[in-house]
């Protein structure tokens, strides 16, 4: 997923994430620790503004060594296609998308891209 830093212009983390075919960024600290992420709508508001202004923070998170199953059942119970994961830290690790997990969703189906 595309990221940019705190003074980062939402135009230009808006072309990054549009040019790696996302609708959505994340904000990092120079360290890569996760400060809050960029909507659609965010990534799309004015072009000059600081990512800072528009961005959306206390993003839920979870931690690489969370279980699969339970993973899983967290998304499908509130209907969320990816999730972020960050380190004990903050640090950023990336996005899971609910079609990597392999498991059955809610309607016994494997969940699909």
């Amino acid at each position: 997923m595309p990221s940019g830093l705190l003074d980062a212009l939402v135009g230009e983390v808006g072309r990054r994430a549009e040019a790696a075919g996302w609708d959505q960024a994340v904000v990092l600290d120079d360290r890569g620790v996760l400060l809050g992420w960029l909507s659609q709508d965010a990534l799309r508001s004015d072009p000059a503004a600081d990512v800072a202004a528009v961005m959306l923070e206390g993003s839920v998170t979870f931690r690489p060594n969370g279980g699969i199953a339970e993973t899983a059942s967290w998304m499908d119970g509130r209907n969320v296609s990816s999730i972020l994961v960050t380190s004990s830290d903050g640090t950023f690790l990336g996005v899971v998308r609910r079609q990597d997990l392999g498991v059955a969703g809610p309607t016994g189906a494997r969940a699909e891209a």
